[in-house]
């Protein structure tokens, strides 16, 4: 786990995330409140380091390994698609976190099977740092 980002890992529904912590959380609705979602995306993009983990889950009897890191020229590309693809997805998440003081989440498997969408949670949800 990191100081900003965490795996956030469910398995009774199969899912995983890369979550914001709170308090990175309520920085980012600062800047969309502030400057909107384009530079949210930008913060994400620049300052956002997720730590380097693997984590593996058991699904239905399936084995799931989800993998965070930034090594690799792919998972950059990936990243950078996954912060810019759906700006409205995005901001509707951040606005739904600031609502319920939660913290922001990036679903990455949901029911065993790959997806890609913005989300608030509650789970595993804490306050963490942005230094």
């Amino acid at each position: 786990m990191g100081k900003t980002h965490g795996a956030i890992i469910e398995t009774t529904a199969g899912r995983a995330s890369l979550g914001i912590y709170r308090v990175p959380t309520r920085a980012l609705y600062g800047v969309l409140q502030k400057s909107g979602v384009a530079e949210v995306q930008k913060y994400l993009w620049q300052f956002g380091e997720p730590p380097q983990l693997k984590k593996t889950f058991t699904y239905r009897g399936y084995r799931l390994t989800l993998e965070f890191g930034t090594g690799t020229a792919a998972l950059r590309t990936l990243t950078y698609k996954l912060i810019y693809d759906d700006p409205s997805d995005l901001r509707s998440a951040l606005s739904d976190t600031h609502r319920d003081d939660s913290c922001l989440a990036l679903t990455l498997i949901s029911y065993g099977k790959p997806t890609s969408n913005w989300t608030r949670k509650q789970t595993d949800c804490i306050n963490g740092s942005i230094v």
